[in-house]
């Protein structure tokens, strides 16, 4: 996103509301160390722009796939471990 571009949440601000942004993120990269998918990374460091730099106050955002269904759906009633509970993969690893 070039900086002379403003969003919703930039504008509002001034009006003295709050905005997060939650999902996924289009208007530029998050990282700048490492690579996403196929996004971010040292090559794609020109495009970094987040939602915090662009008047955002608080956010949950993602560049990458991500599951598009209830998280906490348990398929077994014997699952213990939350890794447990879905059949296909994760995109994502949980955090030890």
């Amino acid at each position: 996103m070039r900086p002379e571009e403003l969003t919703i949440a930039e504008e509002v601000k001034c009006l003295g509301y709050a905005a997060g942004h939650l999902g996924k993120w289009h208007l530029g990269t998050l990282r700048v160390k490492e690579k996403e998918a196929n996004r971010g990374g040292p090559q794609g460091s020109e495009h970094y722009s987040t939602p915090w730099e662009n008047g955002f106050d608080d956010s949950f955002s993602i560049e990458s796939k991500v599951r598009a269904r209830d998280p906490i759906l348990t398929l077994e009633s014997s699952a213990q471990d939350i890794r447990n509970r879905f059949r296909e993969p994760f995109y994502g690893q949980f955090l030890q």
